[in-house]
């Protein structure tokens, strides 16, 4: 059985447990060529590949002198108060295959340079203060798995390049102020398992799905999506969770909805027509009877 992708998640987070002790190396007084300083302890610039400061109350910016741990491959100051931009030297560490800068307070734009990161496969930003567009230079990040940008102030069309992300497995773009329309070849991600782009501004029609048998999570609540429902959503076979409520999607259910093994499904507040039996008393499933019709000639008759 395939395991959903939030078991990956855990294992990372347990792994950080287990590396928190054991792989940053801080000392307090090697001021030297060998050791950079960071937030009021020093570390070896050769020996540091994993450095884990989540919730340490750090603040202030990122000092340049990261950018000189070459060997940095996991990096975690997620839930501090740390400020400002990201310094240009931080884009050395190309090694990097984890980079978590969640919950803080970084006011800045995507910068291209985040491109460089070619071995990156956790890129997580979420909860600051991120602004301007998403980059094109981004569908660069060839070995991206996991992209969470949540709860910034990103403005703008999602760059068409993101569908070049082929081993992208979880997308989150959730409240943002994201405009224009989805990609349309955003099927293009074969591997995809969580897309979420709730609480934007997106317009236009949903795209088709095609082919992305592997998606399990589709979330695109509380956005200005209109346009029929996808046709292609009937076979996308592990599909178990789907959210498109507060939109202005039109149009027909067909019953084949009825063959996926559904744990969550909410269409409210839109214009759907009908309302498959199957669906009666699934969580998160509401039916509102937002479709009104007639026959005007059937009433002229009577």
């Amino acid at each position: 059985m395939k395991k959903p992708i939030y078991f990956k998640f855990k294992i990372i987070i347990i792994l950080s447990f287990i590396f928190l002790n054991q792989c940053e190396n801080p000392t307090e007084s090697k001021n030297d060529e060998y050791h950079v300083k960071l937030w009021n302890n020093y570390y070896s610039i050769e020996e540091t590949d994993t450095l884990i400061l989540k919730n340490k109350k750090l603040n202030n910016q990122i000092s340049n002198e990261i950018g000189k741990l070459y060997n940095l491959k996991y990096l975690d100051l997620s839930d501090n108060k740390i400020n400002g931009q990201l310094p240009v030297e931080f884009f050395n560490l190309t090694d990097l295959e984890y980079l978590n800068l969640s919950n803080n307070r970084i006011t800045d734009t995507l910068s291209t340079h985040f491109s460089n990161f070619k071995k990156l496969e956790w890129l997580i930003l979420s909860k600051n203060k991120f602004n301007g567009t998403i980059p094109p230079s981004f569908g660069e990040l060839s070995s991206l798995e996991n992209l969470l940008i949540t709860n910034n102030e990103l403005s703008g069309a999602i760059p068409d390049s993101i569908v070049n992300l082929s081993s992208l497995i979880r997308l989150n773009l959730d409240t943002n102020e994201l405009t224009n329309q989805i990609p349309n070849e955003i099927r293009k991600l074969k591997n995809l398992e969580y897309l979420s782009i709730s609480f934007n501004q997106l317009s236009d029609k949903i795209p088709e799905f095609w082919g992305m048998n592997n998606l399990q999570y589709l979330r695109l609540r509380d956005n200005n999506l209109s346009g029929d429902f996808p046709d292609s959503i009937d076979d996308l076979e592990n599909l178990v969770h789907m959210d498109l409520s507060n939109n202005q999607i039109t149009g027909w259910i067909t019953w084949r909805i009825c063959d996926l093994k559904w744990e969550w499904f909410n269409i409210d507040n839109n214009w759907i027509c009908n309302n498959p039996s199957c669906l009666d008393g699934l969580m998160g499933y509401q039916f509102q009877e937002n479709c009104f019709w007639w026959d005007d000639e059937e009433d002229e008759d009577e």
